[in-house]
This record gives structure tokens, sequence and C-alpha cells, in this order.
């Protein structure tokens, strides 16, 4: 019986060496690759969100009057308020980004009323005077608007001026003042003339700032 003796021969042969140097340098070449990609991707996302948080696009809200059934039983003066009903909901659009610092107040210009074209009135037709009265956020003014005069024989339809009281909103009034200041002017519509009563003449709204016109007390309080 014969014993072997002495160690196995371990070395490894030439191509064996080649093909793990091989594989090595092919794991690193993928590891470098990975991370390089990894960290591309980081830097774009930390682009993108840098500036999504810089910019964001303007945020628009559109302010709904909702006109319930009048009861013709009523006498149209005990409710009024519950003849129709005010909400804000916002709308998407597109256009110019702003800073984000101005993104977390709310403007009056990021409102739209939608125009009642029985009442609307350009607001190019009025040229504010002077300053009646105030109070935290809103302002009564004295201004003349021109109206336009019906074409008739005798005048070529041109322009006559009328003393008007107009009611706008500071640049500090907030979501719940402008809503007091709609559901006012729907009001107006509902009492239409009364002898009593200012007379309503008109309103600007749309995207601009909402004008309520009232016909000018000259010795009177409009508060």
């Amino acid at each position: 019986m014969t014993l072997a003796t002495g160690n196995p021969d371990t070395k490894w042969s030439r191509s064996s060496v080649v093909a793990v140097v091989f594989l090595f340098i092919l794991f690193i070449f993928t590891l470098s690759t990975t991370l390089f990609y990894i960290f591309c991707i980081r830097k774009r996302s930390k682009a993108q969100i840098a500036e999504m948080e810089q910019f964001i696009g303007p945020v628009k809200k559109r302010v709904i009057v909702t006109k319930g059934l009048v009861d013709p039983e009523n006498d149209g003066w005990s409710d009024m308020p519950s003849t129709y009903q005010i909400h804000v909901e916002p709308i998407a659009t597109s256009g110019t980004r702003r800073p984000r610092l101005s993104s977390d107040l709310t403007f009056l210009s990021d409102y739209e009323i939608p125009p009642d074209p029985a009442w609307e009135v350009e607001r190019s037709r009025l040229h504010f005077v002077e300053m009646l009265g105030e109070g935290a956020f809103g302002e009564v003014w004295k201004a003349i608007l021109r109206m336009p005069v019906v074409r008739t024989t005798t005048n070529r339809g041109d322009t006559r001026e009328e003393e008007v009281a107009v009611k706008k909103l500071k640049a500090s009034a907030h979501e719940k003042e402008l809503i007091d200041l709609v559901s006012e002017m729907e009001t107006f519509k509902i009492i239409g003339h009364h002898e009593n009563l200012l007379r309503l003449i008109g309103c600007c709204t749309g995207t601009g700032p909402l004008y309520v016109i009232v016909e000018l007390c000259k010795h009177g309080n409009l508060r």
C-alpha cells in the first residue's frame, strides 16, 4: 500500500489568474458605473426639487355664486342670503411662474369672479376721484363713470358722465372680506331699485379687482 506524501499542487494556472483579474476589473467597472449613475440621478433630482421650491405656478380660485329658487309668496326681504350661495373653488391654470415667497400668501388678484352681463361695467369707464371712507379691509371711492348714450337721431352715441360711489377691497383683504363684498353685491342685485336704499349701478368682476358701483349719496353715509 502506497501512502501519498507531500501537498498537492495548489498553484493556479495562467488562464485562471487572467479570468479572476478580468472578473475583478469588470466588477469594479460595473460598480463605478452604477455609483456614477446614482450620483447623476440624485443631483438632477435635487436640482428639480430646488427649482420647484423656488418657483411655483400661479394658483387661481374662482368665486362661484349659486342662485336658488325664490319663493313667490316671500316678500324677498326676510331671508335674502338664502336665495344664493357663495363658495370658492381652485382652478387649474398655466402661465408665468412667480417666486415661492408670494405663493404662501393669497392675493385678491388670484380670484376670478364670473361676470354677470346684466351688471358688468368695464373698468376703463371708471375714473377714481377721491376716497370717501375706509375700513380695515375696504374702501369707498367717489368716481366718475362714463356711460354710453344710446345712439338716436339727436346724438351720435356719445358718452355721459355720472358721479358714483365705488366699493372696493384693500390689498390686505382676505378671502372672507372678498366673499362679504360679493354677498353685498348679490344682495343689491336682488333688491333692485328702492327709493330708500342705494341703487346698484353695476360691478366690475372677472379676473381684476372687484368694484361694486352704487349711486353716490352726496349727503349720506355709504357704510
